[in-house]
């Protein structure tokens, strides 16, 4: 993964809040997952880029991807990630079980996490240097404050392009900042999953752009994809 090391080093927002039950530990790029430190990465909007998580996500809880540009006259590697940040994907509630409420398209089965996952990139992403950060949010202690466990990632791109369909696209965003984009209290954060069983979920942070998707069932590596916008599925029981 693009200088994982310098990045969970020296820019505070990319330093996991949790104990390192696992990591983001490779960046994929177009179904190639790339070396421990290779640099700043250079992909072309509309990639379809992932994350490989060592060892798996053990916890219930949804991942968000979001992008920072980099200042003009700043690089990817100097940037201090002190911007805008705007949400370009979300992996979250794959579906709702009778009696037994929510399942976590992180943990498909129920019982064991998912290894990779995979996410496009925006063809309408403006060329320039980013921050990419991976966030999965842990809930299952999070029925009291300051109990989520926030496991964060980060890689450094030099976006191209623009991508297809980029002529005409707005801005991106909504955007936050990293800190202050959450203050724990948010209902898709402080919330109790286990009893009463769960029935809904309210994605934590903005919208994704450009699209407004959220995924529920995960991409993975060396699969055929289903999109980033794939629905709840209908309920189950295990």
């Amino acid at each position: 993964m693009p200088s994982l090391k310098a990045s969970l080093t020296a820019v505070a927002f990319c330093v996991t809040q949790a104990a390192a039950h696992y990591n983001f530990d490779r960046l994929i790029i177009n179904g190639q997952v790339t070396g421990a430190a290779t640099g700043t990465a250079t992909v072309q909007a509309g990639s379809r880029l992932g994350f490989n998580v060592r060892d798996i996500l053990e916890h219930p809880g949804p991942v968000n991807i979001y992008l920072s540009r980099a200042p003009t006259g700043t690089t990817a590697q100097n940037y201090l990630g002190d911007g805008e940040w705007f949400k370009i994907y979300t992996l979250g509630v794959r579906q709702f079980r009778p009696n037994k409420g929510v399942n976590w398209a992180v943990m498909p089965t129920g019982d064991r996490g998912i290894y990779n996952f995979t996410f496009s990139l925006p063809a309408q992403t403006p060329p320039g240097d980013y921050l990419l950060r991976a966030e999965h949010i842990a809930l299952h202690s999070a029925g009291s404050f300051g109990l989520a466990q926030f496991y964060i990632g980060c890689a450094q791109l030099r976006i191209t392009g623009p991508g297809p369909g980029a002529a005409g696209a707005a801005a991106p965003g909504p955007t936050v900042r990293f800190p202050g984009a959450y203050h724990g209290r948010e209902p898709g954060v402080l919330i109790s999953l286990w009893w009463p069983p769960l029935y809904n979920y309210t994605t934590l942070g903005p919208a994704t752009w450009p699209d407004g998707c959220e995924d529920h069932t995960a991409n993975l590596l060396g699969q055929v994809g289903d999109g980033d916008c794939t629905p709840i599925l209908p309920c189950e029981g295990f």
